[in-house]
């Protein structure tokens, strides 16, 4: 895996954005996690969970993005009683 701090990224102005939130879904296939995204919304007065969408990242990325997650959130959340996975 490329070393970060070395590796230049482009900033796309109109790179899709969603809100979300729920993980509803998880599955792993062909060494690619895959999420499922929901929302509540109210659809007949009832409230239920709509998929928003999904992401699928190999297990490497995916493994980086639950270690970088869980860095920023014991470093900025501090409601609910959050406890960082060590």
């Amino acid at each position: 895996m490329a070393d970060q701090k070395n590796v230049d990224f482009i900033d796309h102005a109109f790179a899709p954005e969603m809100f979300a939130d729920a993980a509803l879904h998880f599955s792993l296939a062909s060494g690619v996690v895959r999420i499922t995204l929901s929302s509540n919304r109210y659809v007949n007065g009832q409230n239920q969970k709509v998929v928003v969408g999904r992401i699928a990242i190999p297990t490497t990325g995916a493994q980086g993005l639950v270690v970088g997650l869980n860095d920023f959130l014991s470093k900025n959340w501090t409601c609910n009683g959050f406890v960082p996975v060590t």
